[in-house]
C-alpha cells in the first residue's frame, strides 16, 4: 500500500473497482456463460484445413493429386494412436 497522500497506480485503482463491483463482474460472468452455452451450438467447425488454402500452392495441388492417384478406405490419421486401439502397441 501507498502511504498517505501518494497516488495509486492504475493496477490498484482497477482492482479496487472490481473488488467494490465485485457482484456486477459475477452477474455479467454468469450472462457470458449462458450465452456461451447457448450459442455453441451455433458454431460450426471446419476440420478440412485445406479449404483455407489458396488453389495455387503447392501443397493444395499435391493434396489433390493424392486423392485423385491413391484411394485410402481408412480414417486413421495418426498411425501409433491407431495402432494402439487395435491392440498393437507402437
Amino acid at each position: 500500500m501507498r502511504g498517505w497522500g501518494m497516488k495509486k497506480s492504475f493496477m490498484e485503482r482497477l482492482a479496487a473497482f472490481i473488488v467494490d463491483k465485485r457482484r456486477l463482474f459475477v452477474v455479467l460472468f454468469a450472462v457470458a456463460c449462458v450465452l456461451s452455452i447457448f450459442s455453441a451450438s451455433k458454431t460450426d467447425v471446419n476440420n478440412e484445413l485445406t479449404d483455407y488454402l489458396p488453389d495455387s500452392t503447392q501443397t493444395r495441388q499435391g493434396l489433390e493429386i493424392m486423392n485423385r492417384e491413391f484411394i485410402t478406405y481408412g480414417a486413421c490419421r495418426d498411425a501409433a494412436r491407431c495402432g494402439r486401439r487395435q491392440g498393437r502397441g507402437i
